[in-house]
C-alpha cells in the first residue's frame, strides 16, 4: 500500500510539473553546439532546456526605444532572468538529492520570455 501511495505521489507532482505553465529561472549555462541551456529556477532545481528552431523568444522592452522584439538562441546570455513555457518533460521530475552532480532533467522549450528592464540589483 505505501509503494501504491509513493508512486502515486510521485505521478501527480511529475503531471503537476508536466502542465506547469511556465518555470521561471537564470541561465547559468549555454550549449550553442547541443542548443541547450542550463537554467537554474527560482525553487532551486537545474533544469536543461532544450530550444527549438520554432521555439519562440519574446524580449520584452529589449528594442529601440525600449520596444518588445523577437530574440534568438543568440540572444539568451548567462544570468538572464527569463520565464519558459514548456512543451514536455523528458527525465524522471524528482531531483536526486542524493547525488549533487547528478545530470539536471531535460525540458522542450516552446517560448521563452525575457524582461530587458532594470534590474532590482
Amino acid at each position: 500500500m505505501k509503494k501504491t501511495l509513493a508512486v502515486l505521489a510521485t505521478l501527480s507532482l511529475g503531471l503537476s510539473v508536466a502542465n506547469a505553465e511556465d518555470i521561471y529561472g537564470t541561465i547559468i549555462d549555454i550549449n550553442d553546439a547541443s542548443k541547450t541551456i542550463l537554467v537554474e529556477t527560482t525553487h532551486g532545481q537545474r533544469l536543461n532546456m532544450k530550444i527549438l528552431p520554432n521555439t519562440q523568444i519574446d524580449m520584452d522592452e529589449c528594442g529601440f526605444l525600449w520596444m518588445d522584439k523577437q530574440g534568438t538562441f543568440k540572444d539568451l546570455k548567462v544570468g538572464t532572468f527569463l520565464e519558459a513555457e514548456v512543451f514536455h518533460i523528458n527525465a524522471p521530475t524528482q531531483p536526486n538529492t542524493q547525488d549533487p552532480q547528478a545530470t539536471p532533467q531535460m525540458v522542450t522549450v516552446k517560448k521563452i520570455d525575457i524582461d530587458c528592464k532594470k534590474k532590482a540589483y
